[in-house]
């Protein structure tokens, strides 16, 4: 997957877990904390990516990230 095909992903998969959310005013520079995603919120994020994808972004990084770029980073960094 390309980063862009992660980026892609990570939205669908948010939109999924919280469809109230308007991902489609998210970019890559989109903070977590200006959308209302909470710490819950985000690890049901990554637990999902990670049972549908099999990519695990361990724990001890989930502090730097802070937007939706870096996480698609750390995915895709996790994809290779």
């Amino acid at each position: 997957m390309t980063h862009e095909e992660v980026f892609q992903y990570l939205l669908k998969t948010v939109h999924n877990c919280m469809p109230d959310l308007d991902v489609s005013r998210f970019d890559r520079d989109t903070r977590f904390v200006d959308t209302n995603i909470d710490s819950m919120g985000f690890m049901l994020i990554l637990s999902k990516i990670e049972g549908s994808t099999g990519v695990h972004v361990p724990e001890t990084e989930w502090p730097g990230i802070q937007t939706f770029g870096e996480a698609a980073d750390a995915i895709a960094r996790h994809m290779e």
